[in-house]
């Protein structure tokens, strides 16, 4: 007898066996959607082409009206680069007479040079006898400074003598007061008894 347990075993594995062919059905499904999908983006895409092709006929129309253009604007450039070879030769002419000018300037520059470099030699020459001035100034302020200092020796000595005269004055006076007690002397010698000069004599 098949006891309860396998019953409910197989009810499950047959269970498993459907829900997996369900799933199997799905996939298949999204598969067959998705091929439709495909067929429609295939579709589009064709569409696409041809609204391409058509975009690209109307683009050769475009450029055969622009080819044609440029077949005109050509046919100005052409009028216009005769134009400017005319006015090329005009400003050839003009650039000639330019250049002759320029010469002209060059050649006044040339004489402004020449008057500059004049007119320096001038200066130099005047800033040389400044400096000739200049050494004899300094001479002569050498020549003031050496009288000066004679000037000063001079006044030393003229010190120097009255130095020797005060000292001269005091000699004098010196001598003097020398004088003065000689007289002093003189004076006691006088006054004195005779018995003490016989002293003063003898001694």
């Amino acid at each position: 007898m098949v006891s309860e347990k396998e019953k409910e075993k197989e009810k499950e594995e047959e269970e498993e066996e459907e829900e997996k062919e369900k799933e199997k059905e799905k996939e298949k499904e999204k598969e067959k959607e998705k091929e439709k999908e495909k067929e429609k983006e295939k579709e589009k895409e064709k569409e696409k082409e041809k609204e391409k092709e058509k975009e690209k006929e109307k683009e050769k129309e475009k450029e055969k009206e622009k080819e044609k253009e440029k077949e005109k604007e050509k046919e100005k450039e052409k009028e216009k680069e005769k134009e400017k070879e005319k006015e090329k030769e005009k400003e050839k002419e003009k650039e000639k007479e330019k250049e002759k000018e320029k010469e002209k300037e060059k050649e006044k520059e040339k004489e402004k040079e020449k008057e500059k470099e004049k007119e320096k030699e001038k200066e130099k020459e005047k800033e040389k006898e400044k400096e000739k001035e200049k050494e004899k100034e300094k001479e002569k302020e050498k020549e003031k400074e050496k009288e000066k200092e004679k000037e000063k020796e001079k006044e030393k000595e003229k010190e120097k003598e009255k130095e020797k005269e005060k000292e001269k004055e005091k000699e004098k006076e010196k001598e003097k007061e020398k004088e003065k007690e000689k007289e002093k002397e003189k004076e006691k010698g006088r006054k004195e008894p005779p018995s003490q000069l016989k002293k003063i004599k003898i001694n």
